[in-house]
């Protein structure tokens, strides 16, 4: 699924800033090592609510 596709699902754009770039590639490599999903759902959360902010 590509952005176009989860913005028309009404999700909002998350941008990964220089600084959160580390904690996001380990999000994406707990999930693509173990399948969890959590840390980077978390991780999207909180960038959304800053944005927000």
């Amino acid at each position: 699924m590509n952005f176009d596709q989860l913005m028309s699902q009404g999700f909002t754009p998350v941008s990964v800033d220089k600084e959160t770039r580390p904690d996001y590639y380990n999000a994406l490599e707990q999930y693509a090592v173990s399948g969890k999903l959590n840390p980077l759902a978390l991780l999207c959360c909180r960038l959304v609510k800053k944005q927000l902010d």
